[in-house]
């Protein structure tokens, strides 16, 4: 059910608005909502976790991944009457198990406070435990709770999101890192995050009155709609101003979110003919969108008699007209008011405000007349382009805002002028294989042109490899035409492609060729799509135990690992594989396996570890195509070589 709300009056006695801050507000409580709740007792598994979360573990699922406990026969918390989220040791090699939340809104909120039954018991080696936060939709920087060295028996735990205020895309996650005996086991239950929730955006919807013309002496209720577009409810002044001398505002409670409410003020008496603008504001502290707090209007207060003539429209000239050709200037106009009128209506051409060309006339219109006038002709010159300008006037006119309008005209010196404006055919990224070329030519002079050539070339490292031509049909002044050509098969490659109209009496040479750069390679689509396989070459194994990953200069880098040395390079453009030279021995004098990583530089280097309980770090130079060792990793507080679990990351020195 919604809550109601309530409109206080509130009467400003002065011009400005900034008083708004310091009005005895009613006193405002904004209980606490719960934001999302899981209680981890709904059918759910590894693969398939609860509505909205998102679980990532390592090679098959069991009992040593987030899971519902007890349904794999592990249950750590026996006191537990209902089901719970669990992970536990395993025979993997390494812990890297994250039970991630949905995502969440916290615009327009406050006081945000996690709540969860939580409990984990380390076991032995090394582990990393924590619990982060993330913010639009990014990755994991926020930590929230390091458990890593913590005991903790199942029970409840409190954590205070403050910095998760007014943001979206907000994520929780309780990750774990580790050696396979590093935990017994971390379990999760009863997941709550509450938080205050108000509004964060209200704003004026539409204004309801006044109308666009009111009668004079008569009594107007100001009227608006007001909106919150937020996920809070809202409490807010809203103000009306009418001329110089009328104020009020309104004060809404309580406006629920995706709510809108009708706000009438107090009456208004339209004792001022003529234009007059009426504006309201919505006053919503800590508003986070204040480009819909404000709506404005200009309407017309009509007294007993009144006249109001109106321009509404240029017929003549618009548009291109042909130089020295005679045009007469014709236009719109209408008698808006209940009486007859004899007006005065004026035309004039100008450039840059210095008139090139004005005539007036007299002209009658009965009451709510509308009716065409053509003025004296023009000989269309100079070429160029002259602003046009239509205005009407009438003794006691009392609404001047439609008494003029302007337009333009171009005006164009008889030219013959054709060319290519664009290449459709192929793309600038395209696949190998048959293309067919197309291109638009559009005919920019003042007359039909037909039967001139259209020629279209592919070259490639300056050497032309393709050449067709077409022949255009009849072109109207200012159309477009598209042209087909004979098929192209294009291989891998980067070329120039270009289009050239070839048109004899051509007085713009200019724009005749268009021409761009064409990349031709295996182009990758959104999804996933199999690609060119790792050769089995040199080593003969598959991709296996230590195997590595990076990116450099357009090439992706793979160590094969499973006790070889084999680096090799994908080039993405190409589609294709090179064997790149074997990774040194390094100081363990041993292949890359379990242990094995890799990442580059993004510039010259990658950068490599070989595993296999060595301490080797080597370097590999993508310019010159060769390896070198360098200083071994140091064995660290545990003493431990490398093996499985080994990452790499490149991480640039900050400059400053």
């Amino acid at each position: 059910m919604k809550k109601n709300k309530f409109l206080i009056r509130f009467n400003f006695t002065s011009r400005r608005f900034a008083p708004l801050a310091g009005l005895l507000l009613p006193l405002l409580v904004f209980a606490q909502q719960t934001i999302i709740s899981e209680n981890f007792n709904s059918s759910w598994s590894t693969v398939n976790p609860p509505a909205g979360w998102t679980i990532t573990f390592t090679l098959d699922t069991s009992a040593n991944d987030w899971h519902r406990a007890p349904d794999l026969g592990f249950n750590p918390w026996p006191d537990n009457p209902t089901p719970y989220a669990a992970l536990g040791t395993g025979s993997e090699e390494e812990i890297d198990d994250w039970l991630i939340s949905p995502y969440l809104d916290f615009t327009g909120c406050s006081n945000i406070v996690l709540r969860c039954s939580l409990g984990i018991v380390p076991g032995t080696g090394l582990l990393d435990a924590r619990i982060y936060g993330a913010v639009d939709s990014g990755p994991f920087t926020i930590e929230i709770a390091n458990l890593s060295s913590q005991t903790l028996q199942p029970g409840l735990v409190t954590y205070n999101l403050d910095w998760a205020a007014n943001r979206r895309g907000v994520r929780i996650a309780f990750g774990c890192l580790g050696e396979s005996t590093a935990l017994t086991y971390f379990v999760v239950d009863n997941f709550t995050i509450t938080a205050t929730r108000q509004a964060s955006d209200v704003g004026i919807l539409r204004i309801l009155a006044p109308a666009d013309t009111v009668d004079s002496a008569n009594l107007v209720t100001p009227a608006c709609r007001v909106i919150n577009p937020s996920n809070g409810a809202g409490s807010f002044w809203t103000v009306c101003q009418i001329g110089a001398s009328y104020r009020d505002s309104v004060y809404v409670n309580n406006l629920q979110p995706g709510d809108s409410a009708t706000i009438t003020f107090r009456s208004w008496r339209a004792d001022t003919a003529g234009i007059v603008a009426t504006w309201f504001q919505t006053f919503l502290p800590g508003d986070l969108n204040p480009a819909n707090d404000t709506a404005s209007r200009r309407f017309f207060v009509k007294p007993p008699f009144y006249n109001d003539v109106a321009a509404l429209e240029i017929l003549s000239p618009v548009g291109v007209v042909m130089e020295t050709s005679t045009v007469i200037p014709r236009g719109i106009i209408s008698n808006l008011a209940p009486q007859p009128v004899s007006l005065k209506a004026y035309f004039e051409i100008s450039f840059l405000g210095s008139p090139l060309y004005s005539d007036s006339l007299t002209h009658h219109l009965n009451p709510n007349q509308v009716d065409t006038v053509s003025f004296s002709s023009w000989v269309a010159t100079p070429a160029g382009t002259f602003t046009t300008t239509l205005w009407v006037s009438a003794p006691h006119d009392l609404n001047s805002e439609n008494d003029r309008i302007n337009s333009s005209v171009t005006v164009r010196t008889p030219a013959h002028d054709v060319g290519a404006v664009a290449i459709l055919s192929p793309l600038d990224t395209c696949p190998p294989g048959p293309v067919t070329p197309q291109a638009q030519i559009v005919n920019f002079g003042t007359f039909v042109e037909a039967g001139f050539q259209v020629l279209f070339t592919v070259e490639k490292a300056g050497t032309l490899i393709y050449t067709d031509t077409a022949t255009a049909t009849a072109l109207q002044p200012g159309d477009t035409l598209l042209l087909t050509f004979s098929t192209w098969n294009a291989s891998r490659g980067t070329y120039t492609v270009a289009c050239s109209t070839r048109l004899a009496t051509d007085n713009e040479p200019a724009n005749d060729r268009f021409r761009k750069t064409v990349a031709v390679r295996t182009l990758l689509h959104p999804g996933w799509q199999e690609l060119t396989p790792v050769p089995a070459a040199p080593a003969s194994q598959p991709i296996k135990d230590g195997a590595a990953i990076a990116y450099l200069n357009n090439r992706v880098y793979v160590l094969r690992g499973y006790k070889t040395n084999d680096l090799l390079a994908y080039d993405i453009e190409q589609d294709s594989w090179l064997v790149c030279p074997s990774i040194p021995a390094g100081s363990g004098n041993k292949p890359v396996y379990k242990g094995g990583a890799l990442c580059a530089d993004g510039f010259r280097y990658l950068y490599a570890t070989k595993g296999y309980s060595t301490y080797s770090f080597l370097r590999y130079d993508a310019w010159q195509d060769t390896w070198v060792s360098r200083k071994d990793i140091p064995p660290g507080s545990t003493g431990k070589p490398i093996k499985g679990g080994t990452y790499l990351t490149y991480v640039r020195q900050p400059q400053g």
